[in-house]
């Protein structure tokens, strides 16, 4: 779809963004790239900066006693905004950063910024060191107006801990952004105004995730059941053990994948010897989509999200979802029979809910115009609606 540059005021957009990918996790902050290719197709100027704590002194040598530290840097069309965090500063940052570390951040931007003509500035996240912070900072300095988009553990997770300050920051910002409803009013209870939140969804990227004009056959005699994301807890990676056990005692020839990596690899690879499981480890987006492709459903079992963009994706290459129902999931799936409560009869929901899916007959055509209709193209063209109205 070609740029639709000839309307209203063209705008020079510096963004912010505790989410990007990164020479140790390449494929990491896909949805924050995706917006911003899809903002410069609708002719939008951007220029994106990733805030990345860098920890210094002993605060580096006790993080490498613990074998935490990894030393990365952002990759791709990001400019690298390293923030030094030294041993004192560490505690802080479990609830929010201290005034220091968040002005001396605001000073090396305005410095790395320094012949930047922008007019307004995106902030994407509000994680240990709150993109929101720094550019509430900065637009203050440079006179500028501020958005922040909200992305889900920052509210549900670190929000709590420091709601008063979270609270501040989002009431102040001239938009703030949830990426689902369910994170908007979990913020506001928490103490952010109202007036000036708005809901504005992830996407899909159509090019990587799209759809054969034929449906596919599923393989019903053998299906395949996926799990595609990172292996943690918040995800739910520890519960799929029992979910694939249970889905294997109804539908006995079911085999099973994993797509993604991290801290619970090696215990699931335990834990499920006795199965037929792939791990697949971490890999690039066009092979995920290789693997949602072949899979006959994905199951996603996570305790909290904002509003998942592996669920879009699944559905753009015909393959259903069931998910358990937390934070932005019921708004992001297609069909709501398929939610489980997050109880401890899950893996008994999942199983019943797998076999229904399994024997009814495909949605590939309504997941076909489910996913079509919540593009990055459709889901930036929202946001250049919020710069175009700041900005005139």
């Amino acid at each position: 779809m070609p740029p639709t540059t000839n309307h209203r005021t063209r705008v020079h957009v510096l963004l912010l963004s505790n989410i990007f990918p990164t020479s140790v996790s390449p494929n990491g902050g896909t949805f924050i790239t995706a917006r911003i290719r899809a903002l410069r197709n609708e002719g939008v100027r951007t220029t994106s900066v990733a805030i990345r704590p860098t920890h210094v002194g002993s605060a580096r040598l006790l993080r490498t006693v613990l074998r935490r530290d990894s030393t990365s840097h952002p990759l791709g069309d990001f400019t690298d905004l390293p923030v030094p965090v030294g041993l004192r500063d560490l505690l802080s940052l479990r609830t929010f950063p201290s005034n220091q570390i968040l002005e001396s951040a605001a000073d090396a931007l305005e410095a790395l910024t320094k012949d930047g003509d922008f007019d307004l500035v995106h902030a994407h996240g509000m994680y240990s060191i709150p993109a929101g912070a720094i550019a509430q900072r900065f637009a203050r300095r440079r006179n500028l107006p501020f958005v922040i988009t909200a992305h889900g553990s920052d509210i549900n997770r670190r929000m709590p801990k420091a709601s008063s300050a979270y609270s501040r920051i989002l009431t102040s910002a001239d938009k703030t952004i949830f990426v689902s409803s369910a994170l908007r009013k979990r913020a506001i209870q928490l103490g952010a105004d109202s007036t000036n939140s708005i809901v504005i969804n992830n996407g899909v990227n159509l090019d990587v995730f799209s759809i054969n004009d034929t449906p596919r056959e599923r393989h019903l005699k053998q299906p395949l059941i996926l799990f595609v994301g990172n292996l943690i807890v918040v995800k739910g990676a520890d519960r799929l053990p029992p979910i694939f056990r249970a889905i294997r005692a109804d539908i006995p020839n079911a085999s099973f994948a994993v797509v993604g990596d991290g801290p619970l690899r090696s215990r699931l690879e335990t834990e499920m010897a006795d199965l037929p499981v792939e791990f697949a480890g971490a890999v690039p987006q066009a092979e995920v989509a290789r693997h949602l492709a072949s899979a006959d459903l994905l199951v996603m079992p996570s305790r909290s999200e904002g509003y998942p963009c592996t669920i879009l994706e699944s559905y753009a290459c015909g393959t259903p979802v069931i998910a358990t129902s937390v934070g932005g999931v019921p708004e992001a799936i297609h069909n709501t029979n398929y939610l489980v409560n997050d109880s401890g009869s899950l893996p008994a929901q999942f199983a019943s809910l797998a076999r229904d899916v399994l024997h009814s007959p495909s949605p590939y055509e309504d997941l076909q115009s489910y996913a079509r209709a919540r593009s990055w193209t459709a889901i930036a063209r929202q946001e250049l609606s919020v710069y175009q109205d700041l900005v005139e």
